[in-house]
């Protein structure tokens, strides 16, 4: 069983409107939080073309466009609600530079007029919800559809390389287990291997066997101070992949997860939780 709940810039292999744009909107500051020391090394270059895979409601996309002024920025999301709540920030923003496809990866990036187009390609915190081969030729074609000398920048979940779960990772686990019967009673299925966690080593050979050359790929230690509990359970209530698996459940799964896992991280004195993960932060080059 694997499972992690950072990051929904929705699923870009999923159904369309799997989540709420707006609620997503509103609980996505750790995202953007853990996303800010790879948009610093962004910044650093120069790019006319970007691609944002699983732009969500498009905030670090948006930055982009403005640290950008004079390049054309794409947001590809498969989630209507997302695009439709990017599309809306970015009228009001009079932001003029950027485009917004709904659509999914690899499928997206198949076609022969992607070849060659972007000077970078970007994703935030959203390519571990692709199944090991769909990962293996997204990374393939983004080195296609990179011009000479483009970057792919990724910040995804990764594991350790003793493989050792987070806390949130062995809190579902446990939860997963002990409501086993009552799923089966219900019905339910699908609640194994929602994400995937690949090791740095994983991900290095395969932007290697592609022809990437590659700059840096690093796992890092991330967290997330939460001012209560509540905050923490109503974080994992937008982001959470298992509410169209579960239905109504949700609030029950969710409130057990969140139990569970304060055996493992409890609240502070002052009521805040920590949620403490790892990502894996890559920057390969064409």
């Amino acid at each position: 069983m694997i499972f992690i709940v950072l990051c929904m810039n929705s699923l870009i292999w999923g159904a369309d409107n799997e989540w709420s744009g707006a609620d997503y909107r509103r609980e996505n500051k750790v995202q953007e939080k853990w996303a800010r020391p790879l948009l610093e090394r962004i910044k650093q270059h120069e790019y006319a073309v970007i691609l944002d895979i699983g732009c969500g409601t498009g905030e670090l996309t948006m930055e982009l466009a403005r640290y950008y002024p004079n390049s054309v920025i794409t947001g590809l999301d498969p989630d209507s609600s997302m695009l439709a709540e990017a599309k809306q920030q970015c009228k009001d923003a009079s932001l003029k530079n950027v485009q917004w496809v709904n659509g999914k990866v690899p499928d997206f990036l198949e076609s022969a007029k992607h070849h060659n187009k972007y000077s970078a390609i970007v994703s935030f915190s959203a390519l571990h919800w692709l199944s090991s081969d769909d990962l293996k030729k997204t990374i393939a074609l983004s080195h296609k559809a990179l011009q000479s000398d483009g970057r792919l920048y990724v910040l995804m979940a990764g594991t350790r390389l003793n493989g050792t779960p987070n806390f949130l990772t062995k809190s579902v686990n446990t939860v997963i287990g002990e409501c086993k019967d009552i799923f089966k009673k219900a019905g339910i299925e699908g609640l194994e291997n929602n994400v995937q966690m690949p090791k740095c080593m994983d991900v290095a050979t395969m932007c290697g066997s592609t022809g990437f050359t590659i700059e840096s790929i690093e796992l890092k230690e991330v967290d997330h101070i939460f001012k209560s509990v509540g905050a923490f359970e109503q974080w994992l209530h937008v982001v959470s992949p298992y509410k169209k698996i579960v239905g109504d459940l949700h609030n029950e799964l969710v409130n057990r997860i969140v139990k569970e896992y304060q055996k493992h991280l409890p609240a502070q004195a002052d009521g805040s939780i920590v949620y403490r993960d790892y990502m894996i932060y890559g920057i390969v080059k064409k």
